[in-house]
């Protein structure tokens, strides 16, 4: 059993399109949006023990919980910020959230009127305090995997003791139609799909580095390995 667990906007539908030849991959299915892992019977008997589900990043709360071995694909948080803070995203992952935040995020107060850079903060750090604690599990920087990713997809195979299959992506795998499928991603029944896949670079915006770091990383040093 394998999966993908993320912080969202950080490349993990490319990803889990790339490991489809290595493994049956699917991108958020639709059983996948509606855990409950009291019911772990119905995640085990959709989740095979030969297959990879990335699963929604909303969904990080269990990834201590579901067994086999995980790949967790994070943003740093200082560019997580630009990606999603005015992305119309947000506020559904923000309402969706609320209700499986850890412990540590309810300690601290939260209302709907907080402004968008911290309700992008908050949904990291939630996930990445789940994550930070994972077994079995690697850790992979979004940034590493765009600019290595059959390198960073080697190593994943290798953590997931799996042969590594080329399947090298040059399409924009969301425009594909490859994320919340029901059926196994099958990279070579694609038609139509011209689009290039591009990771924009970061514009620096050296107050909200500082923020991140003297606000956020002072406050809580164990992210820090997620730069």
């Amino acid at each position: 059993m394998f999966s993908i667990f993320h912080t969202s906007h950080c490349g993990s539908t490319l990803l889990g399109a790339q490991l489809s030849k290595s493994v049956p991959t699917m991108n958020e299915p639709d059983w996948s949006h509606e855990l409950d892992i009291k019911d772990k019977q119905h995640i085990m008997d959709n989740h095979k023990w030969t297959t990879l589900i990335k699963y929604p990043s909303s969904y990080c709360k269990y990834i201590n919980e579901i067994p086999g071995k995980k790949v967790f694909l994070y943003r740093p948080l200082y560019s997580h910020i630009l990606k999603v803070s005015n992305n119309d995203d947000l506020q559904f992952q923000w309402e969706k959230m609320k209700p499986l935040f850890t412990e540590k995020i309810k300690k601290i107060e939260l209302n709907d009127q907080v402004s968008n850079k911290f309700k992008a903060t908050i949904t990291w750090l939630d996930r990445v305090f789940n994550a930070i604690t994972a077994k079995d599990t690697i850790y992979v920087n979004c940034f590493d995997y765009f600019k290595h990713p059959e390198y960073v997809a080697k190593q994943i195979c290798k953590h997931f003791d799996i042969e590594y299959i080329p399947n090298p992506i040059s399409y924009e795998a969301k425009f594909a139609g490859l994320n919340h499928t029901n059926d196994y991603i099958n990279t070579d029944n694609l038609t139509g799909v011209e689009m290039e896949w591009v990771e924009p670079i970061d514009v620096i915006d050296w107050d909200l580095y500082r923020w991140v770091e003297n606000e956020i990383e002072d406050q809580y040093p164990k992210v820090k390995v997620f730069r």
